[in-house]
């Protein structure tokens, strides 16, 4: 059985490990960028933050799909399996999931190891830009045949626009699926102010969303400081907040408060 995975990142990798370890089946991934695992690699500012021990069903928006795949596979499970790679992890208080030696670019070797191993294949460099449906079988840039196809290329969210593109969409519009707007949750958040002279450096912080005057939501941890942004685990969380207020009013007025000490 063939199998292909349309995107290089984090899913696509995992689930191709983990297909290749229980079934003998003939998978290829597809990355348009020169490498795949990026994202991967620098999760948790480059540290590896893979999961988090407190996931659970009531954490998502729609629950009744989420349900059966996280009872399935549970934070622990996915403990179990990368300590069968090999790979040694810790939880810090927040429930964060680390690896030991805090490099996320370790999980994304280990797992290409074992992809190269179990000879799937993956084509870097190589963008998708039509699949096609033949009878029982998918054709992939009019050339490859497989029996599934996954696609697995996140979204447009957060991206600059030179970053960005309709194919995935496009393609899968043309399948029949429809689409709900995307909107970016876990990304860095610009900002007005200069603050290139302390581009690059980190600092734990108490943070405050002030929207239209009125504080909405408070949180901690470490900031990291670009040279037009904030970026971090601390902001991620609080840009998701950000995300859904904006959805309700896309013209709101927000603040950020640090209290760096």
């Amino acid at each position: 059985m063939d199998v292909a995975f349309i995107g290089g990142g984090a899913l696509s990798l995992f689930s191709a490990y983990f297909l290749s370890k229980h079934h003998n089946l003939n998978i290829t991934v597809y990355e348009k960028n020169a490498k795949v695992g990026r994202k991967l690699t620098n999760s948790g500012n480059g540290r590896g933050n893979f999961s988090n021990m407190y996931v659970a069903v009531n954490k998502y928006n729609n629950e009744a799909f989420v349900a059966p795949l996280i009872n399935a596979f549970t934070p622990k499970d996915f403990i179990a399996e990368v300590a069968s790679l090999g790979l040694l992890t810790y939880a810090d208080e927040q429930g964060r999931i680390y690896p030991l030696s805090e490099q996320g670019i370790v999980f994304n070797e280990l797992l290409l190891n074992h992809l190269n191993k179990h000879n799937v294949s993956i084509k870097e460099n190589t963008e998708v830009k039509t699949l096609k449906k033949q009878g029982s079988k998918f054709i992939v840039n009019e050339v490859d045949e497989y029996d599934y196809v996954i696609f697995a290329t996140g979204s447009n969210a957060g991206l600059g626009k030179n970053l960005q593109s309709k194919t995935p969409v496009s393609i899968l519009n043309a399948l029949g699926h429809t689409f709900i707007p995307y909107t970016p949750t876990l990304a860095s958040i610009g900002v007005k102010e200069n603050i290139h002279s302390i581009n690059g450096r980190r600092n734990k912080a108490d943070l405050k969303l002030i929207i239209n005057d009125k504080e909405v939501y408070t949180n901690s941890g470490e900031v990291l400081f670009r040279k037009d942004a904030l970026s971090g685990i601390a902001i991620f969380e609080l840009s998701s907040i950000l995300a859904w207020e904006k959805l309700k009013n896309p013209n709101l007025s927000a603040k950020i408060s640090l209290d760096l000490l």
